[in-house]
């Protein structure tokens, strides 16, 4: 039987050779695909595979090595076969939490994936935390409210479960299969804890999308999880009209014109299984550079080589109000999805320079892929 090749990882050119170089002194055959120098960008995308047989050895020396980065290294047997295994399904009973709830399910049936729904909620006293105008109350936080606030989460859920089910039954969403968890804490770090341990492909989660209140973006849960999460976050705007995956047939893909860029273009094309549509490379800036038109026919070289298939247009928005112009350009294409980019930042970033894929989250009611 052939030892067929496997991709290792996706590097940069860089990193990639560095790997190969660690590989080979170990004895190990290493093969570099996608060789793509981009001018005046840089290499980018590059696959390390090496024969399947070697991968048990090959991962235990990466992982001595500490050389790989997560966020970039995709162990599986092909890209071109890999599949949603598992969906975390983060829920809270609101509308659109329930909306993303069911477009997870969708996802499940389209990759015979199963569903994690998890639901958490906050009682103060339980955490030791109590404002001090409420310390003497005596009641508010009581043994008896934190009961009854634990009954009515496990009344919500079986609520869900039981809506779910019937659904389902009325073939309005497909079989799959699912569980469920309830977790007492702060939502969004119980959400990253729990998705540690059961490592979904992707997290879907609903977000009430456009608000101008500063303090809804400030607290939103899913701007949390996004920056946090090491995992692709699918998240369903509250006003979002997309009801099932075959809708999606126009994708915008916010390019900044970087390796990184590339790598988590591969990812999409790996997570979007056997949907069919046109991708948008889109780049976004305050202000007008000749460079992005350079560097935006670069890639758009690179991506039709590596791609032949891929059918794609390319375009810029720039000046002052990029938000409204991204409004109409959505409007005009009818993009039923955009992909995004987020990249890991520190506390102090995160608190007072919201990132690109926050800001677009809470400046659209189109649904939002945030790759990492």
């Amino acid at each position: 039987m052939e030892d067929k090749l496997i991709t290792l990882a996706i590097h940069t050119y860089e990193k990639a050779l560095i790997l190969k170089s660690l590989l080979e002194n170990e004895g190990i055959e290493v093969y570099i695909h996608n060789v793509g120098l981009i001018e005046p960008m840089v290499a980018a995308g590059v696959r390390v595979r090496i024969k399947e047989s070697d991968l048990p050895r090959a991962l235990r020396i990466v992982e001595m090595a500490k050389l790989t980065d997560e966020s970039e290294t995709w162990p599986v047997s092909d890209p071109d076969q890999f599949a949603i295994n598992r969906i975390l399904a983060p829920i809270d009973f609101s509308p659109y939490s329930v909306k993303a709830a069911e477009i997870a399910v969708k996802l499940a049936g389209r990759f015979n994936a199963e569903v994690m729904f998890i639901h958490s909620y906050y009682v103060p006293i339980a955490s030791g935390v109590l404002p001090i105008e409420v310390t003497f109350t005596g009641e508010l936080f009581s043994g008896e409210t934190l009961m009854a606030v634990q009954e009515k989460v496990n009344k919500d859920m079986a609520h869900f479960l039981d809506d779910l089910k019937q659904k389902i039954a009325r073939q309005e969403l497909p079989r799959v299969k699912y569980d469920h968890v309830i977790q007492e804490g702060i939502p969004e770090e119980e959400i990253i804890r729990f998705s540690k341990e059961y490592k979904p492909a992707i997290i879907v989660m609903g977000t009430r999308g456009k608000t101008p209140k500063t303090i809804d973006y400030l607290g939103s849960v899913t701007a949390e999880v996004i920056d946090r999460s090491k995992i692709p976050v699918f998240a369903i705007p509250q006003k979002t009209e997309l009801l099932d995956m075959d809708a999606i047939k126009n994708v915008a893909f916010i390019a900044n014109f970087n390796q990184k860029d590339l790598i988590s273009f591969d990812k999409l094309m790996r997570l979007k299984g056997d949907l069919q549509f046109e991708v948008h490379f889109l780049h976004i800036s305050d202000k007008i550079d000749v460079w992005d038109e350079v560097s935006l026919t670069g890639m758009q070289d690179y991506l039709q080589k590596m791609y032949p298939n891929l059918k794609a247009t390319y375009g810029i928005i720039n000046g002052s109000d990029v938000f409204n112009s991204m409004e109409e350009y959505i409007r005009k294409f009818d993009i039923d999805m955009m992909a995004i980019t987020s990249h890991k930042r520190n506390i102090f970033a995160s608190l007072f320079y919201p990132s690109m894929a926050n800001q677009v989250l809470f400046h659209t009611d189109t649904p939002v892929l945030v790759l990492k």
